[in-house]
């Protein structure tokens, strides 16, 4: 618990024009157990299973070209958001790179995301699929339960979302950036890069 609160204390968001230390962008959960998805919404945990020297990511989701931000992750860390069943459009930024997952999910289920670590080009979304599909990116990997085991539920803290603001113009590229190559994508490339209803997780 004092280490990711030295990580998230000390972060930085690895943007040229930062001249001031940001404050601490996410805190432990008081409760670090796993809430049942609620009976009307899904429910998406964002795992982020690096080390202690891995990047920050921050997770929005996007409407319409506009991004409202879910939260930040660290190394060890996972975080856990409701929404609506439906279709959504989710994108990661970490040092300018922006990443996006489309998703399409039920009420009552929940689901895993993968942050995985493209050297180069931050924190990438991945779905895991609880079968088929790339068995790195499967609950039969048994990395897994590791990465439930050993990460800790965040939640924002009061100074997330007026610290990233002021960077707004940062994430707005790395938004750009992203969906253009998002757009260049192949279908089978996006078909990967897609949670699925059926992606839901009983554990």
């Amino acid at each position: 618990m004092r280490t990711l609160r030295f990580v998230a204390s000390s972060a930085f968001l690895l943007l040229a024009a930062c001249v001031t230390p940001a404050p601490p962008l996410f805190a432990p959960a008081a409760d670090q157990t796993t809430p049942p998805p609620p009976a009307d919404k899904a429910q998406i945990v964002f795992l982020s299973p690096g080390n202690l020297f891995s990047m920050l990511g921050h997770v929005y989701e996007v409407k319409g070209g506009q991004k409202e931000l879910l939260g930040t992750v660290g190394p060890k860390t996972k975080m856990v958001v409701s929404v609506v069943p439906g279709n959504h459009l989710f994108m990661s930024n970490s040092v300018g790179f922006g990443h996006f997952l489309d998703a399409n999910v039920d009420a009552g289920k929940r689901y895993y995301v993968l942050m995985r670590y493209v050297h180069g080009r931050g924190l990438q979304l991945r779905p895991i699929r609880n079968e088929g599909g790339d068995p790195e990116f499967a609950t039969g990997n048994p990395k897994f339960r590791e990465w439930l085991t050993e990460t800790q539920i965040v939640t924002k803290t009061a100074e997330t979302d007026g610290w990233l603001e002021k960077y707004k113009s940062f994430a707005d590229d790395a938004q750009t950036r992203g969906w253009k190559e998002w757009q260049e994508k192949r279908p089978d490339q996006r078909a990967e890069l897609t949670l699925n209803r059926e992606d839901s997780v009983d554990r």
